[in-house]
C-alpha cells in the first residue's frame, strides 16, 4: 500500500470513529481475519438504548482523495466486496462508507 493510500486509510478511520463517537457508539477495529470477509470496523453500543439491546453494524470503510461532482461520488468496488455487502444472510447488517 502506498503513503498516500495508508494515510486516507488512516483519516477515514478516524473520521469515521469521530462520527461515530459523536452519536454513542463505539468503534472497534476489525481482526484481520474479519478484514478478509469485507469487515473493517465495527460500530456498537453498549445496554440498552432505543429498541435494540446493544446494536451492532459492521462497516466496510473506503476513501478517496477524488473531487465529487455535484451530484454523486464514483467508487469502484469489486464484485467480491459488493457481493459481501450485498447479502441478506448476515447477522450483523454490513454496510458501506466512503
Amino acid at each position: 500500500m502506498t503513503d498516500l493510500n495508508n494515510l486516507k486509510a488512516e483519516f477515514g478511520g478516524a473520521y469515521l470513529r469521530a462520527i461515530a463517537h459523536a452519536a454513542g457508539f463505539y468503534v472497534q477495529d476489525a481482526a484481520r481475519m474479519m478484514d478478509a470477509d469485507g469487515v473493517d470496523f465495527t460500530l456498537f453500543q453498549r445496554g440498552n438504548r432505543g429498541q435494540m439491546r446493544s446494536p451492532r453494524l459492521d462497516v466496510q470503510l473506503k476513501t478517496t482523495a477524488d473531487e465529487p461532482s455535484e451530484e454523486h461520488l464514483v467508487m469502484d468496488l469489486s464484485v467480491k466486496n459488493f457481493d459481501e455487502l450485498r447479502a441478506t444472510t448476515y447477522q450483523i447488517p454490513r454496510v458501506l462508507v466512503v
